[in-house]
């Protein structure tokens, strides 16, 4: 039910110049629910609306009830209540002509708006903002802030605010007398309007093309304009709209030529605009009401008109009011550069951080590639010595090969020498010699070498027996024969 209700209030919170559309709310109801309704953001949005709704018919209840919601929306800590709350004060505070109190609330709706990031309301503020300039007739400051809100209303799809705002804009451009783009303008709005059917802001179009073609000088466009839109302005009970109106058709009659229907249009539009306090439309219907009795040869009362008119428009612009104004606006300004340097200067720490945080960071990342790196190269290095060793090892196990092949060889060929040399010694034993001259003898040889260094030998000569042992001297000699000499 809160969003609903505050969505519906949302949607009553656009104000264009001098056209605050009226809206059937049934007060009545309004006022039972409150009774009902428990402290809450229900609560705040259905004072909101009465309050709102009160614009149109008693600036002192509308104010006590924005008070009122106001009051509840700090109590239950609805920051975006007690803005509504505020921008409503400012618009009761602009009709009545307190400009510095106008910009004072909008300024502190704003800010809140901005802290809650609540882009509507942000725009809504920008543009009562740059109603307070309009009627101070600061028409530069009221186009940059007009611009402002239709910026935001665009990007947020807000077309009604979108209307209201293009509204604004062909105003400031009425005032300075660029009918061209004001008309434009004013056309793109109506344009908005009848798309999403909004009957209540036409009211506000139709018044302001009646002004557009006052100001051109084509009445009777003006004046058809201007009665259409009185019309509608009756229709929902616009006591402001009507009583800009009248205002607007007693222009039309008094540029006519027709000094009497503009005096009674004229007191039309003070007697409405007193019942609702409006001071820029009682001061309006002033200056009219002067010049109609000028022209009507009523020259005292003429005079009694143009004093009150003076007393009225300098109380609305007199110069504390100014400086009160540009002082509220200055110190939003600074305000708004505090923030933006305290913004900055979050940024820049936190750049400044985060480059320390990337610094460290790096450093750790540098000294883990230099270690990672420092560890590749001995790993590098001991595989290399390893490699370097095992082919040492490889070399050297070849050698050893070649030396066991070379050993080897030389060994067979020693074996094999002295295998042939003891066979040609025991080819040399007497032993058959032995057999054929005895039947029984023994001879105990046994050799500590395969080749024996003592041998013995046995000769018959003549007749004669003869035995003998033999010594070698042994020196080494090829083939593995000794060279020996005989005992």
């Amino acid at each position: 039910m809160a969003s609903k209700s505050l969505k519906f209030w949302l949607g009553l919170f656009l104000v264009g110049i001098y056209g605050l559309p009226a809206q059937n709310l049934r007060m009545d109801s309004l006022q039972k629910l409150l009774k009902k309704l428990p402290d809450g953001k229900d609560k705040v949005a259905a004072i909101n609306e009465l309050a709102f709704d009160y614009i149109f018919y008693s600036y002192d209840t509308s104010m006590k009830y924005a008070n009122e919601a106001e009051d509840l929306a700090v109590r239950i800590n609805y920051p975006v209540g007690k803005a509504l709350s505020l921008n409503i004060s400012g618009i009761v505070y602009r009709i009545q002509g307190n400009y510095s109190r106008a910009l004072d609330s909008h300024l502190q709706s704003l800010r809140i708006c901005e802290q809650e990031n609540y882009s509507q309301g942000i725009a809504n503020n920008f543009s009562n903002i740059g109603l307070v300039y309009y009627d101070k007739e600061d028409y530069k400051k009221a186009l940059e802030y007009f611009e402002k809100a239709l910026k935001i209303k665009e990007e947020i799809k807000d077309l009604r605010g979108v209307a209201f705002s293009l509204n604004d804009i062909g105003g400031v451009y009425l005032r300075l007398g660029n009918l061209e783009k004001a008309q434009l303008t004013y056309l793109k709005s109506i344009q908005v309007r009848e798309k999403i059917g909004d009957q209540q802001g036409l009211a506000t179009s139709l018044n302001n093309l009646g002004r557009l073609y006052l100001e051109k000088g084509e009445l009777k466009k003006a004046l058809n304009y201007l009665q259409r839109s009185i019309k509608v302005g009756r229709t929902f009970n616009d006591q402001l709209s009507i009583a800009i109106t009248l205002n607007n058709i007693a222009e039309v009659h008094f540029k006519q030529g027709d000094f009497e229907k503009a005096k009674q249009s004229h007191l039309q539009a003070l007697q409405i605009a007193r019942s609702i306090n409006s001071k820029i439309e009682i001061r309006n219907a002033y200056l009219g009401l002067a010049r109609c009795h000028q022209q009507l040869e009523e020259y005292a009362a003429a005079f009694g008109y143009l004093e009150t008119y003076i007393a009225l428009k300098d109380s609305l612009s007199n110069e504390e009011n100014n400086k009160r104004v540009a002082s509220l606006e200055y110190g939003y300004k600074l305000e708004i550069k505090d923030i933006e340097l305290k913004r900055q200067s979050l940024i820049q720490n936190a750049l400044i951080g985060g480059a320390i945080l990337i610094i460290v960071a790096l450093l750790f990342i540098i000294r883990a590639i230099r270690q990672k790196r420092g560890a590749y190269q001995l790993l590098k290095a001991q595989k290399t010595e390893i490699e370097q060793q095992r082919d040492n090892m490889a070399a050297q196990k070849q050698a050893l090969e070649q030396a066991y092949q070379e050993i080897t060889r030389q060994n067979q060929q020693i074996t094999s020498s002295v295998a042939y040399a003891r066979n040609i010694q025991r080819a040399l034993l007497p032993d058959q010699e032995l057999k054929a001259y005895f039947d029984k003898y023994y001879v105990i040889n046994r050799p500590q070498f395969d080749v024996s260094g003592d041998f013995y030998w046995f000769r018959e000569l003549k007749g004669k027996h003869f035995f003998g042992h033999c010594r070698l001297y042994r020196e080494r000699g090829g083939g593995g024969f000794y060279v020996h000499h005989q005992h």
